[in-house]
């Protein structure tokens, strides 16, 4: 599916979720979700990607992502909402450690997404009242402490570098 087309399922999917045709969201949530991670690694190394653009990519995804585990978890389906949620959260903050030009300029965004789902791991966790979920979001939160650490080290090392 192009990046047109991807975009366009995007579009259809909130409608249909705002009508509350949930199946149907469903079905092309799961379309969008299986292209735009690969646009989104298309157009980082894109070198005519704008940051403005790959802001857009990178909110489609995390909307997507959270509508689609909302449908997910009413379905009952617990841990493929919380994986769609974890895999998102994932390819975020590997992107934040790219050491690529449109990666800087969108750090802020980056970061803002990536805090984002985890508030929604955090809020799916919490409600599940669950040993096991407590477990997993435990981990993801070890996670991002050391994602951010690592982050935050590359920009102090580039920062250093620099001065040099």
């Amino acid at each position: 599916m192009n990046l047109q087309d991807c975009w366009t399922n995007f579009l259809t999917a909130e409608q249909l979720l705002e009508d509350g045709h949930c199946s149907a969201a469903h079905q092309v949530f799961e379309k969008v979700l299986q292209h735009l991670p690969q646009h989104i690694q298309t157009a980082l190394h894109d070198e005519e990607t704008r940051p403005c653009q790959f802001a857009c990519l990178l909110r489609g995804l995390k909307d997507a992502t959270t509508s689609q585990s909302e449908i997910l978890n009413h379905m009952g389906e617990h841990h493929a909402a919380f994986d769609l949620l974890n895999q998102s959260y994932v390819l975020l903050q590997f992107i934040a450690l790219e050491p690529n030009v449109l990666v800087k300029h969108s750090t802020q965004t980056l970061e803002k997404h990536s805090d984002d789902l985890l508030k929604h791991m955090t809020a799916f966790c919490a409600a599940h009242h669950d040993s096991h979920w407590a477990g997993e979001l435990q981990k993801v939160e070890e996670s991002h402490h050391h994602f951010r650490n690592l982050t935050q080290h590359r920009f102090v090392s580039a920062q250093s570098a620099a001065l040099n």
